[in-house]
């Protein structure tokens, strides 16, 4: 709590609180305003010899002309200012993709009725998978996917099919989103639509 000494008359405690000790109640800034006023703290450290170390967390590495963040794994070029990663089952740096937040909202749900026919055995009920925040699931897996626009949901339905064999529906309905979320998190370029 803050203190402040009474003077005793209301025209000089509000010049207390006014210039006082008494913090300002809009003490903080939007971002933006202090980016516009002050761009020198968003462009880069820079050493004592003057050239630019980079974003925060980026160090030097073997590649020449860049920077690495062992931690998300990512390359800053310092002729540019491009992240790339390692793509190590091609071999090679790609461009990385960094998701944008979207304005949208994803509601989803799922039920199940089955019915059956007379004389015939029961069929296996389907199953059901809603995840409507991939970011959540993948935190929790402690896999990143920051390259993906936010909201990122799925939605899946398991059944078994005419044929016997195969995989069942409940392995299937625990399985395929862990799968899947190391799938998106193995490719950190942009997707193309095939």
């Amino acid at each position: 709590s803050y203190q402040y000494q009474r003077t005793g008359s209301w025209p000089a405690m509000y010049n207390t609180m006014k210039h006082g000790s008494l913090p300002n109640p809009r003490t903080r800034q939007s971002l933006w305003t202090v980016k516009q006023d002050q761009p020198h703290l968003f462009a880069g450290r820079v050493s004592s010899t003057g050239e630019s170390e980079g974003p925060p967390g980026f160090h030097d590495c073997d590649r020449q002309g860049f920077l690495h963040n062992k931690e998300k794994a990512l390359y800053w070029e310092k002729d540019t200012g491009k992240l790339s990663w390692h793509d190590a089952a091609a071999g090679e740096y790609r461009d990385y993709r960094e998701g944008e937040t979207l304005n949208v909202k994803f509601c989803g749900g799922a039920s199940v009725r089955q019915g059956k026919a007379e004389g015939e055995a029961k069929p296996q009920a389907p199953k059901h998978v809603v995840i409507p925040d991939l970011h959540r699931v993948a935190q929790a897996l402690k896999t990143d996917l920051s390259h993906l626009d936010k909201p990122s949901a799925m939605t899946a339905v398991y059944g078994t099919g005419p044929s016997p064999g195969g995989v069942s529906v409940e392995v299937a309905a625990r399985v395929v989103h862990e799968k899947l979320i190391k799938r998106l998190a193995a490719y950190r370029s942009e997707w193309s639509d095939e």
